[in-house]
């Protein structure tokens, strides 16, 4: 086994090689033996192979039809001659350094056929200010000898520009830094579309000695506005044939669009060279040197599309964290397609902080702001907690929603979990506020579940992502029923079939809205409940049925019962509802309708 070392400008590895001949070269093998490839522009496609012949020597054989290698201490190896040398050595080829040395014991052989097979490489990715300083050759000093690892390395020259920021100085420099490099330039010049005109993003000129100057470029505005015309590349040689008065000094131009996303020219890559003292028609462009300007044009187009993509991300963003959490902003952001409208299932939650109008009334305007805010914060806190979105605020209160723009299956249970937080937080706030508030601090939640029409109802200035129909209306009219029954939080069928047994809940009765046809079932939801409350909310449900099969003598009975062995906070909706059997025991209706009348909008 041969321990071998190469070193280069961009090569220095160390492996073993174990197994039959190796070569070394410029590019890679085509055959079945063994290669290193060099990346070494002075050395020839395949110029040296290694044999070992154990257990000291190796053949060293140049196969360079026009390179020697050079021994240090022994002298050159003529082109097409081999010899038979004593380890260790160095072969010399190019501007490549090649140390050979036997193998020790324990060395794993990476090359092909060894023990283990290790992985090939490349030169490693550099900076393109490196790159550039590389490779002072322009594709029209190469002629011919274009060989596929340089033409690649122009490759990664052109994606280099990519990786600088678009839309900054930076990125407009290093392109048109690579493009003087590249097609050979004396002078180029970034022009970007401005009203009827066009204004210099950045500008480059060469200057005796291969300095640069970023000083004023000079262009032919009737070129640049052909190219924006017909969108396409042009370009010219020779000063004698120029078009334009303006290129009349001019030996080579070359100009090419900047397209955005809609395949509009916002701006033009240009460049020229001058007349040189050995006339026109010494170096020319070509569709070769076009097509790379055309390529660096492309990738400002793709940055400047980049960045206004990500301006436009975080336009949405800001927009987005007006109402969802930052989670769903990232999400919105990513799908802006979720704010068209499009029918969902959801769950809405109203809220009315009770009393606020009167507060109002009594309170400063600073102070009522004060307490606004600290209470309509905690309770959009409450509402992101379980991933809802605030749609709307209404002053005193809020509408919320689950179950959209994204899927959330238990989308009831949430809003219901929501709405119970919330009057958790009560004697919170009412503690902070009491000496504001008094005893007057209360919340009514009305909750629905149903299909509506969800999308941004604002304008795309002042976006208001939210739902609308139906289900928004009733869910509206359904926290204004909260006072009438004396109850915090009340939900309709609806939702109390998609909650199912997740909480505990009191049917309240068959109940007609203002404005709408038909009644609805609504339940009262409750959250942790004693055993007594339990008791007396089942009694006050099979009153309810009593009433509503007009067996008004036994609903009374029961009713009377259960404020009897109520100990606690006196049970409105149980007064109301024997309220209305003592009238109709009073007065027994002809028609009788058991159902709840509200006229509340």
């Amino acid at each position: 086994m041969i321990r071998v070392h190469v070193k280069n400008q961009r090569v220095n590895r160390s492996f073993v090689h174990s197994h039959g001949p190796i070569e070394f070269g410029r590019v890679p093998a085509r055959g079945e033996c063994t290669r290193f490839v060099l990346f070494d522009d002075a050395t020839s496609k395949c110029h040296l192979r290694v044999t070992e012949i154990p257990p000291d020597r190796v053949r060293l054989e140049n196969t360079s039809s026009r390179s020697k290698v050079f021994i240090p201490g022994v002298g050159p190896i003529e082109m097409n001659q081999s010899v038979e040398l004593e380890l260790p050595l160095t072969a010399v080829l190019g501007q490549t350094r090649i140390e050979l040395s036997r193998a020790e014991d324990g060395d794993v052989a990476l090359s092909r056929g060894g023990s283990k097979v290790g992985y090939e490489t490349i030169a490693a990715p550099v900076a393109l200010k490196n790159l550039v300083n590389e490779m002072p050759e322009s594709l029209l000093s190469l002629g011919n000898d274009l060989s596929p690892e340089r033409l690649l390395r122009w490759f990664e020259m052109l994606v280099g520009v990519q990786r600088a920021v678009a839309g900054s100085p930076e990125f407009y420099r290093q392109t048109i830094e690579a493009l003087v490099q590249l097609v050979g330039m004396d002078q180029a010049v970034i022009l970007l579309h401005h009203g009827d005109g066009w204004q210099p993003a950045a500008e480059l000129r060469t200057r005796p000695g291969s300095s640069t100057d970023m000083g004023t470029v000079s262009y032919s505005r009737s070129l640049v506005d052909s190219v924006a015309k017909e969108k396409r590349t042009l370009y010219r040689n020779s000063a004698e044939d120029a078009m334009y008065q303006s290129l009349a000094s001019i030996e080579s131009v070359v100009a090419s669009p900047i397209l955005d996303a809609s395949e509009s020219v916002v701006g033009v890559l240009y460049a020229s060279r001058a007349v040189t003292a050995a006339g026109a028609g010494s170096q020319k462009v070509g569709p070769l040197e076009a097509q790379v300007v055309q390529l660096l044009a492309a990738g400002v187009g793709t940055g400047l599309v980049r960045l206004e993509r990500e301006a436009e991300a975080v336009r949405s963003r800001v927009q987005f964290e007006q109402f969802f959490s930052r989670e769903l902003s990232e999400e919105l952001g990513r799908n802006p397609t979720l704010l068209e409208g499009r029918e969902r299932e959801v769950s809405v939650l109203f809220t009315d902080i009770r009393g606020f109008s009167r507060l109002a009334q009594r309170l400063g305007a600073r102070q009522y702001y004060r307490m606004a805010q600290d209470i309509l914060s905690v309770l959009t806190q409450r509402v992101q907690e379980t991933r809802g979105v605030v749609v709307d605020y209404t002053g005193d209160g809020l509408l919320a929603m689950w179950n959209a723009p994204f899927d959330q299956p238990s989308h009831a249970v949430e809003a219901c979990k929501t709405a119970l937080a919330m009057a958790g937080d009560l004697p919170g706030l009412r503690k902070t506020w009491e000496g504001t508030a008094g005893g007057l601090l209360d919340i009514g939640i009305g909750i629905n579940t149903g299909p509506a029409l969800v999308g941004n109802t604002g304008t795309p200035q002042k976006m208001k992502y939210g739902p609308r129909g139906h289900t928004v209306n009733l869910g509206s009219r359904i926290e204004g029923v909260t006072k009438q029954f004396g109850t915090r939080i009340i939900i309709s069928q609806s939702t109390r079939d998609s909650i199912g047994d997740a909480f505990p809940v009191r049917r309240l009765g068959k109940v007609q809205l203002a404005g709408l046809i038909e009644s609805v079932d609504l339940y009262e939801l409750c959250g942790e409940i004693t055993g007594e409350q339990k008791k007396l909310h089942g009694q006050y449900e099979r009153a309810l049925s009593l009433f509503e099969n007009a067996k008004f003598a036994e609903a009374a009975e029961k009713l009377r019962v259960n404020l009897a062995e109520t100990s606690g906070e006196l049970d409105v909706p149980t007064f109301q509802l024997l309220a209305r059997v003592i009238q109709c025991q009073k007065s027994p209706p002809a028609n009788f309708d058991p159902k709840w009348v509200f006229d509340v909008k």
